[in-house]
């Protein structure tokens, strides 16, 4: 890997302790605090789509959308994943809608 592919754990590592520093043990509200940081967290219905798509992050209007029909568990992850690439500002190359990232994810 070089170095603009590699992936940088330690930045990672401390954005998650800077997002949960006020929580001393699990679970970790991850809803409040991608909500408290001003991504607003949509729970949707992917339709046909709902067994391959988790989630994804419009970059745009701050929004994350999960899948209203995964387990709370998959959920917290979801927005845990789609939180951090928010605050790393990962863009895909051209704006996409919601419905363009759901069929580049199938």
């Amino acid at each position: 890997m070089n170095v603009l592919t590699r992936p940088r754990w330690d930045h990672a590592a401390s954005k998650a302790n800077e997002l949960t520093a006020d929580f001393s043990s699990p679970p970790i509200p991850v809803y409040e605090i991608a909500e408290r940081n001003g991504v607003n967290v949509v729970f949707v219905d992917f339709g046909e789509h709902a067994e391959s798509v988790s989630g994804l992050c419009d970059f745009k209007s701050a929004r994350i959308y999960v899948n209203k029909d995964d387990s709370p568990e998959r959920q917290a992850f979801t927005m845990g994943h789609e939180r951090l690439c928010c605050a790393k500002g990962k863009k895909p190359r051209r704006p996409l809608s919601p419905d363009a990232l759901i069929q580049r994810a199938l």
